[in-house]
C-alpha cells in the first residue's frame, strides 16, 4: 500500500479548506465591522471639529455574537479539524512505516534462505 496521505489531502483540497476557513471567519466578522464607523463631531464650546468613532445601536449585540462565534466556536472547530488531520497523517505514517518494515524483514528473510540453499 503506497503512502496515501497525499491522495487524501491534495493541494487543491488543502487550499479549499484554508480558503473556506478564511471566508467563514471573515463573514462572521463583517456585521461587527459594519456596526461602527467614523463621524465628525463639532464642539460648540471650542468651535473645533473632531473625527470620532460612532457605534450603532446593534454594536453590543454584534460584539457579543463575535465573541461567541469567532473567538470561541470557530477557534475550537478549526483546532479540532487540525487535530483530526494530524491524527490521519500520523496513522498514515505509521501504516506506511510498518509496511516498509515488513517488506524489509521479508526481503532479508528471503535473502538468508537463498544463501543457505
Amino acid at each position: 500500500m503506497p503512502f496515501t496521505f497525499k491522495n487524501v489531502f491534495t493541494t487543491r483540497r488543502t487550499v479549499f479548506i484554508v480558503v473556506d476557513a478564511f471566508i467563514i471567519n471573515t463573514v462572521f466578522r463583517i456585521p461587527l465591522v459594519t456596526s461602527h464607523g467614523l463621524s465628525w463631531q463639532t464642539s460648540p464650546l471650542t468651535n473645533a471639529t473632531r473625527l470620532t468613532i460612532r457605534f450603532s445601536n446593534d454594536y453590543p449585540f454584534f460584539m457579543y455574537l463575535e465573541k461567541i462565534i469567532c473567538r470561541t466556536v470557530l477557534s475550537v472547530i478549526f483546532l479540532l479539524v487540525t487535530f483530526l488531520f494530524t491524527i490521519i497523517l500520523t496513522y498514515a505514517l505509521v501504516v506506511a512505516s510498518r509496511k516498509r518494515s515488513s517488506m524489509i524483514i521479508a526481503k532479508n528473510f528471503s535473502d538468508t534462505n537463498v544463501k543457505e540453499n
